[in-house]
């Protein structure tokens, strides 16, 4: 009996709190994803892509600035669809306090949908959509600060030259 605790032990030592796979299935193409769901999403992308269907390119982890500087959001990818308006997408397992902080940003500064998907079966579902605010949105309410990319008013720019990359441009 000693035996099979030690080995119920040790396998609960390794299980991650959020339930992620070990990294071997959660692996694609040479790049190891944040869980397996995001790397389904990754793989049905890319068929898509090949096959002409749907989209017309994708983005995989592109940074986005939401207001200042040290609101940096990472989405898993930001998806140029072949029929509407890019959006991003965060394909998410369990929602954490940081991304529902995130969220509120979103509304507030995005620059454009934010899709929330999860995982149903074997299929995917877009479960929320934050939408983000156009630019005469923000530049009407004189509280959110950063315009975008070059424009004076930026969040924290006394200078009035911010220059902050859109998502997937620089900004290492």
């Amino acid at each position: 009996q000693r035996n099979r605790r030690d080995g119920l032990e040790s396998c609960m030592a390794k299980m991650n709190k959020y339930r992620v796979s070990a990294p071997e299935a959660r692996t694609w193409n040479g790049k190891t994803y944040a869980s397996k769901a995001e790397m389904e999403y990754a793989v049905m992308l890319h068929t898509q892509l090949e096959r002409g269907q749907f989209i017309l390119d994708y983005i995989e982890q592109p940074r986005v600035w939401l207001g200042v500087r040290e609101n940096v959001y990472v989405p898993d990818f930001l998806v140029v669809w072949a029929d509407r308006c890019p959006s991003y997408i965060d394909v998410k397992g369990v929602e954490t306090a940081a991304f529902r902080r995130n969220k509120k940003l979103w509304s507030r500064y995005g620059r454009l949908e934010l899709q929330v998907v999860k995982k149903k079966g074997k299929r995917f579902e877009t479960v929320e959509v934050i939408h983000g605010r156009s630019l005469d949105e923000r530049e009407a309410d004189p509280g959110l600060g950063d315009p975008g990319p070059g424009r004076p008013g930026a969040a924290g720019d006394t200078e009035g030259g911010s220059q902050v990359p859109e998502a997937g441009q620089g900004g290492g």
